[in-house]
């Protein structure tokens, strides 16, 4: 699978990173049987599962069955759109901000002043 050049469309090439990664994911499980350090093994077993999820997320770009991944025109191409936020997440604020207002500021006074930072140069 070689869909990787500029006049690739956007699935294709999502289609050839998943062929990538799954050749990464059976190169991860290949190297647990050659190799004898049970961290090394678990790192690699980690390393594919995360891959293994990556493909997924690929696989469901591709097939749009994300509401997320949904194309905005009906060739299926263009800017995926966001149909709904998903529940107890908000969208950010749009534009300038007013200065966020607290009383937690600490308490700090010359009889007691902050410890100092491990990065400050000592005083001679």
């Amino acid at each position: 699978m070689s869909t990787s050049g500029p006049s690739a469309t956007a699935k294709q090439q999502a289609g050839h990173i998943a062929y990538l990664i799954r050749q990464a994911q059976e190169a991860c499980r290949t190297n647990i049987g050659q190799i004898s350090d049970p961290k090394a093994q678990a790192l690699f077993e980690t390393v594919a599962e995360v891959l293994e999820g990556t493909m997924r997320a690929l696989q469901h770009y591709q097939q749009g069955s994300e509401a997320a991944w949904q194309f905005t025109s009906s060739t299926g191409e263009g800017e995926p759109r966001i149909q709904h936020t998903p529940e107890g997440q908000r969208l950010p604020p749009q534009g300038p901000q007013p200065p966020v207002v607290t009383d937690m500021a600490p308490d700090i006074s010359e009889k007691f002043p902050p410890s100092r930072l491990y990065t400050e140069v000592p005083e001679e």
